[in-house]
């Protein structure tokens, strides 16, 4: 065999193999990336205290800011409007950093069991949901190239968690295309306020007592009256539609 082609045959296979492993070194770099990118997750239920240790005897954090402002001890809360990434974990007790809303981002980073952090998507089967188109009208839409966002006003919505997750996975089901963020509304008094940031307090204030529920793309759960959170309490806002804040 020619000499010659057995050289260029070798140097076109070693080239071949090296550009091969490139794209699985990049494939692979991608795929580490994705796995190490902290999920946002869910918290289950209303009131969770901030703990300094993973374990129910240490102490809570204390809500500096607030405190300061209402001349009261205050503590660090989670609740079901609050989403958040895991830090660290130690057996039955997770820590945690608030990533919404964003203004807490900063001070609520501490402990809570795992019991209280979503596990997995809702499973409810999305062919036996029916969407009444009755119950509710699209006020405003702010859609880009990366995700679509809808403002909704109910109209005689179920407000409980269940009856939400089953008419936001309908309603996606309808309307959206890739990733989407509902928003929904018990009034549309507040359309001037849809998009706007930051709000004023007292927007702040009318927009959370408006603001019946949202439900984000990478939960696809409802989050029950989210702007009824520390600030609210802070600016004084007193319509409380669910548990206040202690």
């Amino acid at each position: 065999m020619n000499h010659y082609f057995i050289k260029n045959s070798t140097l076109i296979a070693s080239i071949i193999f090296v550009l091969s492993s490139c794209g699985e070194n990049k494939s692979a770099s991608n795929s580490n990336e994705e796995l190490s990118k902290p999920k946002v997750l869910s918290i289950l239920k209303d009131e969770i205290y901030l703990m300094s240790e993973p374990n129910s005897n240490s102490d809570k954090l204390i809500n500096e800011k607030a405190t300061k402002a209402i001349g009261e001890t205050i503590y660090l809360q989670v609740d079901r409007s609050t989403k958040i990434v895991i830090k660290e974990s130690r057996g039955d007790w997770m820590k945690i950093n608030v990533v919404k809303p964003e203004h807490l981002s900063k001070s609520h980073v501490g402990w809570i069991e795992s019991e209280f952090i979503e596990s997995d998507k809702s499973s409810i089967p999305e062919d036996i949901i029916v969407l009444d188109e009755s119950k509710y009208e699209i006020i405003k839409t702010n859609h880009n190239s990366s995700i679509q966002n809808f403002y909704v006003l109910s109209k005689g919505l179920t407000l409980n968690e269940n009856s939400l997750n089953k008419f936001f996975i309908a309603f996606r089901k309808k309307h959206c295309n890739g990733n989407c963020n509902v928003d929904l509304f018990d009034t549309n008094t507040i359309a001037p306020l849809l998009g706007k940031y930051p709000l004023e307090d007292n927007e702040y204030i009318k927009f959370a007592d408006a603001f019946v529920a949202s439900s984000d793309f990478d939960s696809e759960t409802a989050w029950l009256y989210p702007f009824q959170d520390m600030r609210y309490k802070e600016l004084g806002g007193t319509n409380w539609k669910k548990a206040p804040i202690k």
